[in-house]
């Protein structure tokens, strides 16, 4: 499974250039491109770092080969180590291979000695080699636990964001306001329901509510034309489904 651990990094690399060559390339484009394209081009960033598709890139391609390769080579070594270490079952061919002439001892206890000190370190070796081939082997699975933990954490302040913001609302229930309320509604087509509510807790006006959603204002003491524009504006949020946006950011992040 750390197959899966190298395309998150192989998606890591490659979207980290998209996103310098967008953030380069938006100050030479950014007038003659609407403030819509500039937004919402972002979302092909967000593409390749979450999609596994192929690009006919011969430099990304050749560092996700390099990861390959580097990771084809460092285990194969460490199992190479191993049976150098370990494999040898002969017991003539560890006498001959461990016991030195004479001439290099100064006597026979001496040697016996040093064979059993390494009879002795062979278990504590291989155990260590077990503890480091398991850790490799779920090296993806601590990857995504982490991205897990981040994920909820941001879910959890959310969450409590909105049961303060919700707790000191109020409901408006003044005619005129909920008319150009409707009237808004109409002229974006949008056909659920939105709550409009005042909270003085909030310094600004904001869309709250994945399921349930609703306008919050600080207050609604102020000109029709101010009020119309400030609806308008958190309603077009809505429209163009920008908190499913900003969440799938959030996931990004947190993934990578």
């Amino acid at each position: 499974m750390n197959q899966l651990l190298l395309t998150i990094l192989w998606l890591s690399i490659s979207g980290s250039l998209f996103i310098l060559i967008f953030f380069f390339g938006s100050h030479v484009v950014r007038h003659r491109l609407s403030k819509i394209w500039q937004y919402y081009i972002w979302l092909v960033v967000i593409a390749r770092l979450l999609l596994p598709f192929s690009l006919e890139v011969n430099l990304l391609g050749n560092v996700y080969e390099t990861m390959e390769s580097v990771a084809a080579i460092v285990i194969p070594q460490q199992e190479t180590f191993n049976e150098i270490s370990h494999g040898n079952d002969d017991p003539g061919d560890i006498a001959s291979e461990t016991l030195p002439s004479t001439a290099d001892t100064d006597t026979y206890g001496e040697t016996d000695s040093g064979i059993a000190d390494e009879t002795q370190r062979a278990p504590l070796s291989q155990q260590l080699d077990e503890v480091v081939t398991l850790f490799r082997s779920n090296l993806w699975l601590l990857w995504l636990v982490v991205a897990l933990i981040l994920i909820i954490r941001k879910i959890t302040i959310y969450q409590s964001f909105v049961r303060y913001v919700t707790a000191g609302r109020a409901e408006v229930s003044d005619i005129e306001h909920l008319e150009i309320l409707g009237k808004i509604m109409e002229q974006l087509n949008i056909k659920h329901t939105i709550g409009l509510y005042t909270n003085s807790l909030i310094s600004s006006p904001l869309l709250i509510g994945f399921f349930k959603p609703c306008v919050m204002l600080p207050t609604t003491d102020m000109p029709d034309f101010d009020f119309r524009n400030t609806i308008l504006h958190e309603l077009t949020h809505y429209k163009r489904m920008d908190m499913l946006y900003k969440w799938l950011t959030q996931f990004t992040i947190c993934l990578h």
